[in-house]
């Protein structure tokens, strides 16, 4: 009897682990379809986040921080200047972090200006926008360790822009 709860109690903690990891990858890939969508338009960074936190809130996971970023053109997929997930030195990204008193996203750190995008012409040219979501899932029973970090990330091209760009 202790094995088939143990064993009941390991599948009921790592399917909900799953359903958040699953969620907090979704919630990355929201994050990131909006910023791509909405290149080259000021306030695109909070309304990436506005996503983010929208496709979290069918989670059990809490958001911890989330960072949305220009991709290096060097095939990293990471952060220009990533060094950890602290994005020390980072040059183009925006990072939030979360309130968990009043439930939101607080004021971000850093910029990458919606005007220095670059996605006018040439596709080959046009940067990606990569979004990393970091959440905390709480174990129910505790059997299994009290907590685990789910981080997850997305990079998207940005959609090119009709609009001359200057």
């Amino acid at each position: 009897m202790p094995l088939l709860l143990l064993l009941v109690f390991g599948i009921i903690e790592y399917g909900l682990l799953y359903k958040d990891t699953s969620t907090v990858s979704a919630a990355a890939a929201s994050g990131a379809r909006t910023a791509s969508t909405q290149a080259r338009t000021s306030g695109y960074e909070v309304n990436a986040a506005a996503a983010v936190s929208g496709a979290l809130s069918a989670s059990g996971a809490t958001p911890q921080q989330l960072i949305i970023y220009r991709v290096e053109r060097n095939g990293s997929n990471q952060p220009v200047n990533w060094s950890n997930t602290q994005i020390t030195g980072c040059t183009a990204c925006y990072k939030f972090t979360w309130d968990t008193t009043n439930k939101r996203w607080n004021t971000p750190t850093g910029s990458w200006l919606w005007s220095a995008q670059q996605a006018c012409g040439s596709t080959l040219l046009t940067d990606y926008v990569g979004v990393w979501v970091q959440a905390r899932h709480g174990m129910i029973t505790g059997m299994f360790g009290s907590a685990r970090t789910i981080t997850e990330k997305t990079v998207m091209r940005l959609e090119p822009v009709r609009q001359p760009c200057s």
